[in-house]
């Protein structure tokens, strides 16, 4: 018997906010069900005359990411306009932004987090969000436990990517999460982003999840994002 598999939207979703709305943020996403999503110390770039003009005396921020189904994010977003008041005076900005391929983990994670999706689900995009999406480029992140980096850099090197971004953040799961797929509540992790040829993407994906996996110590993530124009990375191109 063929088993029929739920196509769904991904979409990474990033909210930047002031500090002390730490709490009431995470009460949010405890509440929503949203128990995987990263942590980044942020700074803003407002100058001093705006800041002062908006009462804030830092520019201190955090960024929270997560990776939902289209339909949780849709749902997450309005209660963030609602209970967070996103959008008036100086609390901060959220938005979504789809997915266009991501590993096995990530979907598993991303339906526990909606049980509203069928246990066999693939990633899939709308044909709005396809036509949208720029056929030459994509941007790969990937997320893996401390230490890994360097090697996940070369194995993407090797895969055909060139260079990358890295960045550092703390992963926060729940205990439903630790049970189920053995994540550790608050754990530091390592972000590579790199813009990639998409004639290059699935390898480089396939290579890091194969070797970088959550089945490995790394306990990573890869998924992919489309790009609508570049600068700079046709010189990367014409260098090799």
């Amino acid at each position: 018997m063929t088993v029929k598999k739920e196509k769904i939207s991904l979409r990474l979703m990033m909210l930047v906010a002031m500090p002390d709305m730490d709490p009431s943020i995470r009460g949010l996403f405890q509440q929503e069900g949203i128990s995987v999503y990263y942590r980044f110390n942020a700074e803003g770039t407002a100058s001093s005359r705006i800041l002062k003009t908006l009462g804030l005396d830092s520019s201190d921020r955090i960024l929270y990411c997560s990776y939902l189904t289209g339909r949780k994010a849709h749902v997450l977003m309005r209660k963030i306009r609602l209970r967070l008041h996103m959008g008036k005076g100086a609390n901060g900005i959220a938005c979504t932004v789809p997915l266009d391929a991501a590993s096995q983990s990530m979907l598993k994670i991303a339906r526990q987090m909606d049980p509203t999706s069928l246990n066999n689900i693939q990633v899939h995009s709308s044909q709005k969000e396809k036509e949208s999406m720029n056929a030459e480029h994509s941007l790969i992140v990937s997320i893996t436990n401390r230490g890994y980096i360097q090697d996940v850099v070369q194995t993407a090197r090797q895969a055909g990517a060139h260079g990358g971004t890295v960045l550092h953040s703390f992963r926060v799961s729940d205990q439903s999460m630790t049970a189920i797929f053995g994540l550790d509540p608050e754990e530091e992790k390592e972000v590579l982003m790199m813009i990639v040829a998409a004639d290059r993407k699935n390898d480089i994906l396939l290579a890091i999840s194969s070797a970088f996996g959550m089945s490995t110590p790394a306990k990573g993530l890869v998924f992919s994002m489309p790009v609508d124009e570049t600068s700079g990375y046709e010189e990367y191109e014409e260098i090799e």
